[in-house]
């Protein structure tokens, strides 16, 4: 059984604790999504204030810019933490962790190129396939992508690609190896040539990259985006379901 936890995190800085394990990267500042506390237990509205304060000295330590919790997958939010959250103007992000099936529906071919991103060239390649699409993220992770993106191309554990008709790009995507499993990151199709087999024809060939170390594809949809869809059509298995909340860092909290 795999946890959201087990998926890569581009931290720098962890620290695990009985109650919630800290995640964190200065240069990354402002990624709500890489700066966390992953509790492993479900706060009331008291215990927030506290959890708070210990972000806080974490985030003056690091410099970071917001809070953010992962809560404990597969629970649902009590009351009383619902309503310090809204007082407190949390924003809520939900998050479905899949696991690929032993035998994938396969998707009707179709003829894509695909090539590794292995130079520059190519790598500056995903990056300007990229960037637009980044435009519509919250203006806190614009900047961080970008830097994640480098961080992944200077990673050996993690494969970027791209995808081709003719000679217009039209897909990008990252294959994460976690040792005991694969994952996939960062599935972007070109709007105009969505809904024609691209992607499922991405997440096969990442099943069988998979398959070939008799590993499983793990991959992590937020539940608005159209993934969800994906993956459920391609008969993956839904294993956990991730809430997290964040809000910016405000001064007057040292208060």
């Amino acid at each position: 059984m795999f946890y959201f936890s087990d998926l890569y995190s581009y931290a720098s800085h962890y620290e695990p604790t009985d109650l919630f394990d800290f995640l964190g990267n200065p240069q990354l500042a402002e990624d709500y999504e890489t700066n966390c506390l992953q509790l492993a237990f479900m706060p009331g509205a008291e215990e927030l204030d506290i959890l708070e304060d210990i972000f806080w000295d974490y985030a003056e330590e690091l410099g970071l810019a917001y809070y953010s919790f992962y809560l404990p997958e597969n629970h649902g939010m009590p009351n009383e933490l619902m309503a310090a959250l809204e007082a407190k103007n949390y924003q809520l992000a939900s998050y479905q962790v899949f696991q690929s099936p032993a035998n994938l529906i396969q998707p009707e071919p179709i003829h894509v190129d695909w090539q590794e991103v292995n130079d520059e060239a190519s790598f500056q390649a995903y990056l300007d396939f990229q960037t637009p699409f980044d435009q519509a993220a919250p203006p806190a992770l614009r900047d961080s992508r970008a830097l994640r993106y480098q961080m992944a191309y200077q990673n050996p554990w993690i494969s970027q690609a791209l995808a081709y008709q003719g000679e217009q790009l039209v897909a990008t995507w990252d294959l994460i190896d976690q040792g005991h499993f694969l994952e996939i990151d960062n599935l972007t199709v070109h709007p105009d040539y969505r809904r024609q087999g691209i992607a499922s024809q991405i997440v096969a060939l990442s099943q069988e990259k998979a398959a070939q170390s008799a590993n499983p594809l793990l991959a992590l949809a937020d539940i608005e985006n159209p993934s969800m869809a994906l993956f459920e059509g391609l008969g993956f298995e839904a294993l956990s379901l991730v809430n997290r909340i964040h809000r910016p860092l405000d001064e007057a909290d040292a208060l």
